[in-house]
């Protein structure tokens, strides 16, 4: 596996609305999950809700605009926690048309 980007964020009041009331609370800071020197977007993994449902939610920023996206896609990894303890390797979230590339 090749090094992370070494890209962060932090999560902002707005971010964290959708977590109001959960038992586990989302990192303050989100660290990209590609490749370092990777093309486009950055995109980290904030933390999974939905109880049962299994979805996680994904923050996505540009480098060039700093346009920010919360995303929430369901997820393959049953034993989800958030960010600081699910291991990278199940972190690979599952959408229409097979998924989001990380890589």
């Amino acid at each position: 596996m090749s090094p992370r980007c070494s890209s962060r964020q932090d999560l902002t009041v707005q971010d964290l609305v959708p977590f109001a009331g959960q038992r586990s609370r989302p990192p303050r800071r989100v660290r990209c999950e590609r490749p370092r020197g990777h093309h486009g977007d950055h995109i980290a993994f904030v933390q999974r809700t939905g109880g049962s449902s299994h979805y996680a939610w994904w923050l996505s920023w540009s480098p060039d605009s700093g346009a920010r996206c919360m995303i929430e896609l369901a997820c393959n990894c049953p034993a989800c926690a958030p960010a600081v303890t699910c291991p990278p390797e199940a972190r690979q979230p599952r959408g229409a048309g097979g998924g989001l590339v990380l890589g």
